[in-house]
């Protein structure tokens, strides 16, 4: 876990002087250290800050982490390492050597020393910031999605037998795929708010896409289980972190349904992947062989949109998804770093690709929002998301300061939406792709 302020500087729309350590940080650090522990895994904490760290803040910390009573004293099952005052120094001006300062955004670099040190003591890594409630079942619903892309790359072959050009790739949103393909997929994530009592969007969008909410014709509607990401345990919650917020309640602000992609997966014994939403971010025009493209179906493609024939272009920033953290396997990260990420994902951050060992213009979000990981001559990994609605829930990741949704730049640029409306659209471009296959069988005689 990464924090910059011990304490609220009035500026995001928060309030200046609020002990964000204690009312943040400890609260998003118990709930989600405990949950994990109980979800099964043997958890250790590592938090990076900013600021120092006293002895009184050190044992605030270790009192939030699961114990037990042994005897006549509390037993720790989370083990503690603090680095406080981790911020790296930088020249204050680039192509300057006259003085040096704190390079405050490279404070959301500083995990990745971490994690290369101890990258043979564990086999799942989780890195979000001190305000992100990541849950046990979310980990190992990543863990889940990891392991059936695994198992389908398996099975996969190296090329598939057809003579398709890049344009044609990029339209086949159904059928098999290379095990290039399928190693570019990662697991997905959408951040979320709770929408605070008397607070109500100033900006949204108009919804183009109908919502259907039965996932089966037969069936009835469906609602997404916010208890997954967003249910806060009594001992964590507060003003600011309601307990038990209702599904209604949630807002994403961090994309558009018109820069979404649906693409239905290769099918295999006991997987969970069956139709997914490939996120924005990527790209798929680096690529000049079709083993690499992965195909799509817009959710334009039946004219939702208007004059809009094509998609946008999806490495735009307010399209990405910055998801405030990001987690990996072992694996993963190995291949990150030796096969997609353009200079590599783990140090050191050496030229041509990185200058100043990493401490340039790079942003916060680079490092620490994903944006490495899906971004344009980085790593261009695909993410997706799982759309059955009891699995989609499961990637939704609490944005616990809940600020966004007062900060007026924010609302200025970006719509805030109901997450239960996203998927409500999202399954009627299923149905849409559903019967474009139907339609495109039955043309084929299959």
């Amino acid at each position: 876990m990464t924090s910059i302020a011990e304490f609220d500087n009035g500026k995001r729309h928060t309030k200046k002087g609020n002990d964000r350590f204690t009312n943040t940080l400890i609260p998003v650090l118990r709930e989600s250290a405990t949950s994990m522990y109980q979800s099964g895994f043997d958890v250790d904490v590592y938090l990076i800050c900013h600021y120092p760290v006293s002895t009184e803040r050190y044992r605030q910390v270790l009192a939030a982490l699961p114990s037990h009573e042994s005897g006549n004293a509390n037993t720790v099952e989370v083990s503690l390492t603090v680095w406080d005052e981790a911020t790296p120094i930088g020249y204050a001006v680039e192509h300057s050597t006259r003085s040096i300062m704190n390079v405050t955004r490279g404070l959301a670099r500083q995990h990745r020393y971490v994690i290369k040190d101890k990258l043979l003591h564990y086999d799942m890594f989780v890195a979000y910031e001190d305000d992100m409630v990541v849950h046990g079942a979310q980990v190992q619903q990543y863990r889940n999605v990891s392991d059936a892309l695994y198992r389908l790359r398996q099975a996969a072959p190296s090329r598939l037998d057809n003579t398709y050009t890049i344009a044609e790739m990029n339209r086949q949103f159904h059928g098999p795929m290379t095990a290039t393909q399928l190693s570019r997929m990662i697991p997905g994530w959408i951040r979320v708010e709770v929408a605070l009592d008397g607070w109500k969007p100033k900006r949204t969008l108009e919804l183009p896409i109908p919502r259907d909410f039965r996932w089966n014709e037969t069936g009835e509607e469906v609602s997404l289980d916010p208890s997954i990401c967003c249910q806060i345990g009594v001992t964590s919650s507060n003003a600011h972190m309601p307990s038990a917020p209702h599904i209604e309640d949630l807002y994403f602000w961090e994309t558009t349904i018109d820069a979404l992609h649906l693409r239905k997966m290769p099918e295999i014994p006991f997987s969970q992947l069956d139709w997914v939403v490939l996120q924005a971010g990527n790209t798929e025009d680096w690529y000049e062989d079709t083993k690499f493209i992965v195909g799509r179906y817009w959710s334009g493609t039946d004219g939702y949109f208007g004059h809009q024939q094509d998609p946008p272009d999806s490495t735009l920033s307010h399209y990405i998804n910055n998801q405030g953290g990001w987690m990996a396997t072992r694996r993963q990260l190995h291949e990150w770093h030796s096969r997609w990420c353009l200079g590599g994902f783990l140090p050191p951050y050496d030229p041509p690709k990185f200058h100043f060992d990493g401490l340039d213009s790079r942003s916060v979000e680079y490092w620490s929002g994903g944006i490495q990981i899906v971004g344009v001559k980085a790593c261009n990994l695909q993410r997706i998301i799982p759309l059955q609605p009891q699995i989609f829930a499961r990637h939704l990741l609490y944005h616990a300061s809940n600020n966004k949704q007062r900060q007026r730049t924010v609302q200025a640029r970006s719509a805030f939406t109901k997450i239960q409306d996203l998927w409500g659209q999202l399954n009627t471009v299923r149905k849409n792709a559903e019967q474009a296959i139907r339609k495109e069988r039955d043309e084929f005689g299959q």
